[in-house]
This record gives C-alpha cells, structure tokens and sequence, in this order.
C-alpha cells in the first residue's frame, strides 16, 4: 500500500482521536443467529464467551437502550423471557436451538440479547439480534 509522503500507518494499532484504547480481558460476548425464522421451524443461536462463564439469553419484542452501572453494553432488548443456557465449555460457545411458533405470522419481529456472568461477578452481555419472521 503506497501512503502519501505527509501520512503514516502502523499495522494492529486502533486509530482514536481524542479517546483511549482500553481492551477488556476477558473479551465480550457475542451472539449469532443461524438459520431462517420460518413458522414452525427452528434457528440456532451461538453464544460466545468466556469459559466458564454462567451464560443466558434475554428475549422481548421491545428494542430498548438502557445503560447498567455494572455492564459495559447496554440492555438492548426488553426482559420478557430467560432461557439458562449453563456453563460456557471449553469450545467458547454455547448454541441454543429456538422453535419458532407456527402462528407466527410473516413480519414478527422480537430480539435476543445474551448475558456471560463470569466467576468474578462481572457481567459480559452481548450484542442484540433481530429476528423477523419470514
């Protein structure tokens, strides 16, 4: 990659202006869908995170942003439904299957968010997944 002679890049360095670089050990969780929301069918949610972490997913219909004093991501999705899914292996993730209802009609949209409570207390939770029925 050719750089103006005014310019400079150094490689693996994250670029801030006016801020500060603070990684977090161990890393966030995060949450992945698989598969297509049909009615009647199932999609696979991923939930990665730290070993040995206690972990759980949130369920709502309700997007939200609310800041927690103790969680570095916000509470994304409204809290109507736990499901505990045990302790993160040794693989780093944990994957649940979620029936979709088959009176479901085309267009529901409710969301998913993930929660790794690690052994010190602290709480990992992870980003928010949408999911539509199609």
């Amino acid at each position: 990659m050719e750089l103006p002679p005014d310019c400079y890049y150094i490689p693996d360095v994250p670029s801030f202006v006016g801020g500060a670089y603070h990684p977090v050990t161990p890393g966030h969780s995060t949450l992945e869908l698989g598969g297509t929301p049909t009615p009647g069918h199932a999609v696979s949610l991923t939930l990665r995170g730290a070993v040995g972490s206690l972990a759980s997913i949130w369920m709502g219909r309700k997007f939200i942003l609310e800041p927690e004093p103790n969680a570095d991501i916000e509470l994304a999705v409204q809290r109507l439904k736990r499901i505990e899914l045990g302790t993160i292996p040794q693989s780093g993730s944990i994957t649940y299957s979620l029936g979709i209802s088959g009176t479901y009609p085309p267009g529901t949209v409710f969301g998913v968010q993930g929660e790794c409570r690690l052994e010190s207390g602290q709480l990992r939770r992870t980003n928010s997944v949408p999911i539509v029925v199609r």
